[in-house]
């Protein structure tokens, strides 16, 4: 499969090789909010790679916690593509 354009144009500029994982994870918009769950696709030291079983409205910065990783970090949404969303860590 290869990546969309908004997808590739991103891979062109990282500043961090990522892995590929697929680790479970949950979103935290605020705090007491409810989680949204994610898979991570892959990760570096500079953003990482999720995946939602929907196509869902999140705002620009959030929590991303992913236990099995040892990820729990702030992100900022960089872009979207569906199911998928490029974030940088913040």
């Amino acid at each position: 499969m290869s990546a969309s354009q908004p997808e590739a144009e991103v891979i062109s500029r990282r500043k961090h090789p990522r892995r590929r994982t697929n680790a479970p994870g949950t979103i935290e918009v605020y705090e007491g909010a409810p989680g949204i769950p994610c898979i991570l696709e892959n990760v570096s030291d500079g953003g990482a790679g999720l995946r939602f079983e929907t196509n869902i409205l999140l705002p620009p910065v959030f929590t991303l916690s992913v236990p099995a990783e040892r990820v729990d970090r702030r992100c900022e949404v960089m872009w979207r593509d569906g199911y998928r969303v490029g974030v940088s860590f913040v």
